[in-house]
């Protein structure tokens, strides 16, 4: 809608919908938002419409765990295997870019519900692959077709909440991105515990089964944003929608105050029409450009750790008979992930977003370099010994792998002023997901170099460091 013009036609206020309606005047979406509190209706949203991230959770983990079997039976090279799980970041990488477009332009719910709808097909498409090029293509359209749904569900998610809630949102978002590893880690454990004689298409066939059941579900009942039909004009349907939520979380639905759209809180029209170019330059303005830097390499880093142990941990460990088997060790991560979900909950409460950040950094760089030591063959050392370390590691590493993944996205979405704030959190989100690209690559890169897998923490522990 043009700046200026009214959101009802001839410039009239939308009449109130219900004889119950309460004829209260001025009411803002948010304000309306505000009032609605926590509870199922917010539920509903982040069960429904962050299930992408649920799904991300799944790929996450099998994708890399699979790679050795898939690399043999197309009789891959080092950096052919490695690009099977760079081909799904990238894909995620470029459909979350596009798809904050498709979710302003069509709306949040059409762009979620395709997002299932494409993860669905190509996964299944993707067990049937008879090439390495088809394998590959596969894998960039399946990361696209999640990457679509995240930027949406991410914005419906924060839209619908009340400011005072939308950490715990993010620890729910977190939550469901590592049960989707708990449930990758038990397919894989009941397929293959040692990860030799996994069947790949099997699991990538059963691994699309959420997301045609959540699809299903968010066809029937996920609704559309009240906010971005506010944004639209269409304030009728957006009070329709505000009452339902009312309704869910257990309020009165009789007496709710008109909604009054303004030009200027249009969605997606950078609040007062501010081009790209003047976004970029708040964003990289000399004042914020350092905690720009920082926010960046931080989320790089991390990805490039996260991804990276992903991918290194089950083939450091298939050949080491006296530590616990790669299957079972990725489903115990898994249940780690969890708790740095809920540990950025907690520590939100006490500690500064800055604070908090630098320290899991700093306690990330670590664990790093004990869970290299544990994966280094040392013959004076027990066995149980290294076990123990091993077992430390990983669940440190799991939870700050989370913790960091977190805050740099609410720190993100904190520094930056409101006509840039979309601009600055979507750069911090695109250049983090290009060290999860990057991850596998520099693993055989650094293990060819040196001979050894755990040069590959060696170096993470030296970046994270820095970071």
């Amino acid at each position: 809608r043009p700046p200026g013009q009214s959101s009802a036609a001839g410039g009239a206020s939308p009449p109130a919908i219900g004889q119950g309606s309460a004829a209260v005047a001025g009411q803002t979406p948010k304000d309306a938002v505000e009032s609605l509190g926590f509870g199922r209706a917010q539920l509903l949203v982040l069960l429904l419409g962050s299930g992408v991230w649920f799904i991300d959770g799944i790929e996450y983990t099998l994708v890399p765990a699979v790679s050795m079997v898939t690399a043999t039976d197309f009789q891959l090279g080092r950096y052919q295997k490695s690009s099977l799980t760079t081909a799904a970041a990238a894909g995620i990488a470029i459909g979350s870019t596009f798809g904050g477009y498709v979710g302003d332009l069509t709306g949040r719910r059409p762009a979620i519900l395709l997002s299932y709808l494409g993860v669905a097909v190509f996964g299944l498409l993707t067990a049937c692959a008879q090439t390495y090029i088809q394998l590959l293509l596969l894998r960039v359209t399946v990361g696209f077709a999640m990457g679509l749904g995240m930027s949406p569900s991410t914005a419906m998610q924060s839209e619908l909440t009340p400011e005072s809630s939308r950490m715990v949102m993010m620890t729910g978002r977190g939550l469901m991105y590592s049960a989707g590893m708990m449930a990758s880690s038990v397919l894989l454990v009941l397929d293959d515990p040692g990860l030799e004689q996994a069947h790949w298409r099997l699991c990538f066939a059963v691994s699309v089964a959420p997301a045609v059941i959540m699809g299903l579900l968010a066809f029937a009942f996920l609704p559309e944003s009240p906010l971005y039909l506010a944004s639209t004009g269409d304030v009728a349907g957006a009070e329709l929608g505000i009452r339902s939520m009312r309704r869910l979380n257990g309020l009165d639905d009789r007496h709710v105050a008109r909604l009054k759209v303004d030009s200027g809180l249009a969605l997606g029209a950078a609040d007062a029409g501010y081009p790209l170019w003047m976004q970029l330059q708040i964003v990289f303005g000399h004042r914020i450009l350092p905690t720009t830097v920082a926010v960046i390499f931080a989320g790089f880093v991390n990805q490039l750790m996260q991804t990276g142990h992903s991918y290194a941990e089950p083939q450091l460990l298939a050949n080491d008979s006296s530590l616990i088997s790669p299957a079972w060790q990725t489903c115990i991560e898994a249940c780690y992930s969890a708790v740095g979900a809920l540990l950025l909950a907690l520590g939100s409460n006490f500690l500064s977003r800055r604070t908090f950040c630098s320290t899991v950094l700093a306690l990330s760089s670590v664990l790093l370099l004990a869970f290299s030591w544990s994966v280094t063959p040392n013959h004076k050392v027990r066995d149980w010994v290294r076990g123990v370390v091993l077992q430390m590691a990983s669940l440190g590493l799991r939870v700050v792998f989370k913790c960091i993944a977190l805050i740099t996205n609410q720190i993100a979405a904190e520094i930056y002023p409101t006509v840039a704030a979309a601009t600055g959190t979507g750069l911090v989100i695109g250049i983090s997901r290009a060290g999860a690209i990057a991850a596998p690559t520099v693993f055989e890169w650094t293990e060819a170099i040196s001979g050894a897998g755990f040069a590959f923490y060696d170096l993470s522990a030296a970046l994270t460091l820095a970071a």
